[in-house]
């Protein structure tokens, strides 16, 4: 109980500091564990101290059947101290429950087993001759005088004479070592059967004459009761599904292609926003070193170029998109459009603005770029630390669901010991 107690001190600390710290989601999910997982320690604790020594245990109701418990066995005298597994039966009903259970058992037996007729005066159809009443506690055997008039599975015969046939039917009815036997009496008329039943009940006729038969093949009747019939096997439906199968592939790889080209062109934009500052902080570095635009470009380029030449590092997004820049000012393109063209084949709204400043660089003139970049560099870094927090806090986000299901298998692993003592009174 000390250490559940101590948990949910360090929680309150946790929290605590998270919350100094500036970080109060995080801390809410981290406290929320300890502290329920110290609260149902705590709780398993005072459990456990109302039972040390146990003198009964609640049996399961009639019909539930038994379960073992594992208990702590002591004798003093022969310092004797070991786990026992106990076999608990379910309880067991005493002579007017028995007495009530087996009127119940009948009046639910002949019910049933009547159920498809009038009356035990008038039987045209099939008995139900069930195995079990009384929500399985009753098991139920039938047996009849003679069998002339039915099978043992309460099948009406056929042939039965039309002023109807006595039969005396038994239920045999048990309860764990305890029976009673029910008797009454039924009066069988021939089967009044639909057109459809008696179809069917001349083709099984039909059917077990030909399977009596000797002979390598099944002789498949082709007229039943005036009927004439035909035999076909049944569509095999595995082209069908093999065709919807590739249709189903077929869609799933098109929209799984879709999604990885939108996360790819997503990952790029985040790269490209990502490196923006890098890039700016160079530019205006060059151009307050009194480099033309044209050259300060063309430099950092070239640089990035020998970098991956040599190192065989990765490439980056904005080096490359500003190479292909370079190459069509080296190939005659105008600087102006050059520019222009680079903003609105990255799209985002940074290099956007980044074009428009050296396409009104050509147009005024060099003097105060230096300063606007400079101040574009202080708000691209201060975009990109925003960026990267937002991000953080989506992270965080993601990390509910599995805390929550670590959370939960916590509490699943310190419930079920708790609960399985409930089953254990003083």
């Amino acid at each position: 109980m000390y250490v559940c107690i101590g948990v949910i001190v360090a929680a309150v600390a946790v929290y605590l500091f998270a919350r100094y710290q500036k970080k109060e989601q995080s801390a809410r999910i981290y406290c929320l564990i300890l502290a329920v997982s110290g609260i149902l320690g705590i709780l398993v604790c005072i459990d456990d101290q109302g039972m040390g020594n146990v003198d009964s245990v609640v049996r399961r109701e009639p019909g539930d059947g038994s379960y073992t418990e594992k208990y702590v066995l002591g004798v003093e005298d022969l310092k004797l101290e070991e786990s026992y597994d106990l076999t608990v039966e379910n309880r067991h009903l005493d002579e007017t429950e028995k007495r009530a259970l087996f009127l119940r058992a009948i009046e639910e037996a002949t019910t049933l087993c009547l159920e498809k007729n009038e009356s035990a005066d008038h039987v045209d159809h099939d008995l139900v001759l069930v195995k079990s009443v009384c929500d399985g506690l009753v098991k139920v055997n039938w047996s009849f005088d003679h069998y002339r008039a039915m099978d043992i599975n309460g099948k009406l015969a056929k042939g039965l004479p039309e002023e109807g046939t006595l039969v005396t039917v038994t239920a045999d009815l048990s309860y764990e070592k305890d029976h009673m036997e029910h008797t009454f009496t039924i009066c069988v008329f021939p089967a009044n059967m639909t057109e459809k039943e008696a179809f069917y009940a001349a083709l099984e006729e039909t059917i077990d004459k030909a399977n009596a038969a000797v002979g390598g093949k099944l002789q498949l009747p082709g007229f039943v009761d005036g009927h004439q019939i035909s035999w076909k096997k049944p569509k095999n439906n595995m082209p069908d599904l093999l065709v919807l199968l590739g249709i189903v592939s077929c869609a799933a790889m098109a929209i799984g292609k879709k999604t990885d080209e939108k996360k790819a062109r997503q990952n790029r934009m985040d790269q490209l926003q990502q490196e923006f500052p890098q890039m700016l902080s160079q530019m205006s570095l060059l151009l307050s070193a009194g480099m033309t635009v044209y050259h300060a470009w063309g430099k950092i380029v070239q640089s990035y170029e020998r970098s991956i030449d040599v190192a065989d590092s990765l490439t980056q997004a904005v080096y490359e998109e500003m190479a292909v820049t370079w190459r069509q000012m080296k190939d005659g393109v105008g600087e102006r459009d050059a520019y222009e063209q680079f903003g609105q084949r990255i799209g985002l709204q940074c290099y956007r603005k980044f074009a428009n400043l050296l396409t009104q660089n050509l147009r005024k003139g060099t003097a105060g770029l230096s300063a606007l970049l400079e101040k574009e560099v202080e708000n691209a870094f201060a975009d990109q630390e925003s960026m990267i927090k937002k991000k953080g806090e989506e992270l965080e986000t993601k990390l509910l669901g599995p805390m929550l299901v670590m959370l939960l298998l916590v509490m699943v692993l310190i419930l079920i010991p708790a609960t399985s003592g409930f089953q254990i009174t003083m």
